[in-house]
Protein backbone atom coordinates (compact mmCIF):
# COMPACT_ATOMS: atom_id res chain seq x y z
CA UNK A 1 0.00 0.00 0.00
CA UNK A 2 1.16 3.22 -0.79
CA UNK A 3 1.62 6.31 2.26
CA UNK A 4 0.14 9.32 2.39
CA UNK A 5 2.99 12.09 1.64
CA UNK A 6 2.39 15.64 2.11
CA UNK A 7 2.51 17.57 -1.61
CA UNK A 8 5.76 19.41 -1.25
CA UNK A 9 8.22 20.26 -3.67
CA UNK A 10 11.68 18.49 -2.37
CA UNK A 11 13.82 20.34 -0.01
CA UNK A 12 16.72 20.98 -2.71
CA UNK A 13 15.13 22.21 -6.32
CA UNK A 14 17.08 23.91 -9.49
CA UNK A 15 16.41 26.98 -9.47
CA UNK A 16 17.90 27.85 -13.12
CA UNK A 17 15.52 26.16 -14.84
CA UNK A 18 11.60 27.39 -15.29
CA UNK A 19 10.45 24.24 -14.61
CA UNK A 20 12.02 24.08 -11.16
CA UNK A 21 11.49 27.71 -10.41
CA UNK A 22 7.96 26.69 -11.56
CA UNK A 23 7.42 23.85 -8.86
CA UNK A 24 9.21 26.11 -6.17
CA UNK A 25 6.56 28.64 -6.60
CA UNK A 26 3.65 26.33 -6.69
CA UNK A 27 4.93 24.44 -3.66
CA UNK A 28 5.11 27.44 -1.47
CA UNK A 29 3.26 30.75 -2.68
CA UNK A 30 0.06 29.95 -0.76
CA UNK A 31 2.29 29.42 2.47
CA UNK A 32 3.96 32.66 1.71
CA UNK A 33 1.13 34.55 0.92
CA UNK A 34 -0.77 33.25 4.15
CA UNK A 35 2.62 34.40 6.29
CA UNK A 36 2.67 37.72 4.97
CA UNK A 37 -1.82 37.88 5.26
CA UNK A 38 -1.68 36.64 8.62
CA UNK A 39 0.73 39.65 9.68
CA UNK A 40 -0.44 42.65 7.37
CA UNK A 41 -3.89 41.69 7.11
CA UNK A 42 -4.04 43.37 3.93
CA UNK A 43 -4.35 40.92 1.00
CA UNK A 44 -2.93 43.01 -1.71
CA UNK A 45 0.44 44.21 0.41
CA UNK A 46 0.67 40.55 1.00
CA UNK A 47 0.74 39.67 -2.70
CA UNK A 48 2.78 42.18 -3.98
CA UNK A 49 5.40 41.18 -0.88
CA UNK A 50 5.48 37.62 -1.97
CA UNK A 51 5.80 38.38 -5.90
CA UNK A 52 8.40 40.52 -5.63
CA UNK A 53 10.28 37.89 -3.48
CA UNK A 54 9.76 35.52 -6.14
CA UNK A 55 11.16 38.04 -8.48
CA UNK A 56 14.26 38.14 -7.21
CA UNK A 57 14.30 35.24 -6.31
CA UNK A 58 13.97 34.18 -10.06
CA UNK A 59 16.42 37.29 -11.21
CA UNK A 60 19.13 35.95 -8.62
CA UNK A 61 18.62 32.57 -9.61
CA UNK A 62 22.00 31.50 -11.01
CA UNK A 63 23.62 32.58 -7.62
CA UNK A 64 21.11 31.72 -5.19
CA UNK A 65 21.97 28.21 -3.67
CA UNK A 66 19.21 27.49 -1.24
CA UNK A 67 19.37 24.27 1.28
CA UNK A 68 15.72 24.30 2.92
CA UNK A 69 13.79 26.76 0.64
CA UNK A 70 10.65 26.45 3.12
CA UNK A 71 12.55 27.93 6.10
CA UNK A 72 14.60 30.61 3.11
CA UNK A 73 11.29 31.43 1.84
CA UNK A 74 9.41 31.97 4.86
CA UNK A 75 12.27 34.59 6.52
CA UNK A 76 12.73 36.46 3.32
CA UNK A 77 8.77 36.72 3.80
CA UNK A 78 9.29 37.61 7.63
CA UNK A 79 12.43 39.60 6.73
CA UNK A 80 9.87 41.50 3.57
CA UNK A 81 7.15 41.85 6.09
CA UNK A 82 9.26 44.12 8.61
CA UNK A 83 10.72 45.78 6.43
CA UNK A 84 7.19 46.62 5.14
CA UNK A 85 6.27 48.21 8.58
CA UNK A 86 9.30 49.88 9.25
CA UNK A 87 8.93 51.92 6.09
CA UNK A 88 5.51 52.52 6.21
CA UNK A 89 4.12 51.96 9.20
CA UNK A 90 1.35 49.87 8.56
CA UNK A 91 -1.19 48.89 10.93
CA UNK A 92 -2.53 45.89 11.95
CA UNK A 93 -5.29 44.38 14.65
CA UNK A 94 -2.42 41.98 14.85
CA UNK A 95 0.72 43.69 15.12
CA UNK A 96 2.46 46.71 17.32
CA UNK A 97 2.79 49.55 15.16
CA UNK A 98 4.73 52.61 15.87
CA UNK A 99 3.15 56.23 17.33
CA UNK A 100 2.06 58.58 14.67
CA UNK A 101 4.82 60.96 14.23
CA UNK A 102 4.20 64.28 12.09
CA UNK A 103 4.17 64.10 8.49
CA UNK A 104 7.16 65.88 7.85
CA UNK A 105 9.62 63.89 9.93
CA UNK A 106 11.62 62.01 7.67
CA UNK A 107 14.60 60.85 10.25
CA UNK A 108 15.14 56.99 9.59
CA UNK A 109 17.63 56.92 12.23
CA UNK A 110 15.12 58.25 14.75
CA UNK A 111 12.56 55.73 13.26
CA UNK A 112 14.69 52.74 13.57
CA UNK A 113 15.44 53.53 16.95
CA UNK A 114 12.34 53.64 18.15
CA UNK A 115 11.15 50.54 15.88
CA UNK A 116 13.89 48.89 17.80
CA UNK A 117 12.72 50.30 21.60
CA UNK A 118 9.33 49.19 20.87
CA UNK A 119 10.46 45.64 19.60
CA UNK A 120 12.18 45.12 22.66
CA UNK A 121 9.48 46.33 24.67
CA UNK A 122 6.91 43.80 22.76
CA UNK A 123 9.73 40.84 23.65
CA UNK A 124 9.77 42.03 27.13
CA UNK A 125 6.02 41.54 27.68
CA UNK A 126 5.84 38.53 25.23
CA UNK A 127 9.01 36.66 27.69
CA UNK A 128 6.83 37.73 30.75
CA UNK A 129 3.84 35.73 29.35
CA UNK A 130 3.43 31.65 30.68
CA UNK A 131 5.23 29.20 28.52
CA UNK A 132 2.23 27.92 26.76
CA UNK A 133 1.05 31.29 25.23
CA UNK A 134 4.15 32.49 25.00
CA UNK A 135 5.12 29.65 22.62
CA UNK A 136 1.31 29.69 20.60
CA UNK A 137 2.44 34.17 20.23
CA UNK A 138 5.85 33.01 18.95
CA UNK A 139 4.43 30.31 16.54
CA UNK A 140 1.93 32.80 14.91
CA UNK A 141 3.80 36.04 14.88
CA UNK A 142 7.23 34.82 14.22
CA UNK A 143 6.89 31.52 12.66
CA UNK A 144 3.41 32.26 10.78
CA UNK A 145 1.54 29.30 11.66
CA UNK A 146 -1.96 29.19 11.74
CA UNK A 147 -4.47 28.42 14.57
CA UNK A 148 -5.07 25.01 12.99
CA UNK A 149 -1.23 24.69 12.54
CA UNK A 150 -0.46 25.49 16.05
CA UNK A 151 -3.33 23.83 17.63
CA UNK A 152 -1.69 20.91 15.71
CA UNK A 153 1.97 21.40 16.55
CA UNK A 154 1.22 21.61 20.23
CA UNK A 155 -1.57 19.32 20.78
CA UNK A 156 -3.83 21.58 21.71
CA UNK A 157 -7.40 22.74 20.53
CA UNK A 158 -7.70 25.49 18.41
CA UNK A 159 -10.32 27.23 20.99
CA UNK A 160 -7.30 26.90 23.45
CA UNK A 161 -4.72 28.37 21.07
CA UNK A 162 -7.34 31.29 20.60
CA UNK A 163 -7.35 31.46 24.11
CA UNK A 164 -3.72 31.94 24.01
CA UNK A 165 -3.59 34.32 21.52
CA UNK A 166 -6.37 36.69 23.11
CA UNK A 167 -4.30 36.60 26.88
CA UNK A 168 -1.14 37.68 24.86
CA UNK A 169 -2.62 40.05 22.87
CA UNK A 170 -3.94 41.40 26.09
CA UNK A 171 -1.17 41.75 27.47
CA UNK A 172 0.84 43.47 25.18
CA UNK A 173 -2.43 46.39 25.14
CA UNK A 174 -2.28 46.51 28.89
CA UNK A 175 1.52 46.79 28.79
CA UNK A 176 1.93 49.31 25.87
CA UNK A 177 -1.14 51.36 26.12
CA UNK A 178 0.67 54.36 24.29
CA UNK A 179 1.45 51.97 21.22
CA UNK A 180 -2.36 51.67 20.65
CA UNK A 181 -2.38 48.14 20.16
Amino acid sequence: MSSKKKNTAPEKQDLTTYEGFEAIYRAHYKMMLAVAYNQLRDIYIAEDLVHNIFLRLWEKREATQVEEMERYLIGAVQRAIMKYIRDNGTKSRHIVTLPSLPENTENTIDKEYAWNELQERVDEVVNQLPDQCQRVYKLSREDGKSNKEISSIMGIAEKTVESHMTKALKSLKGFLPEYNV
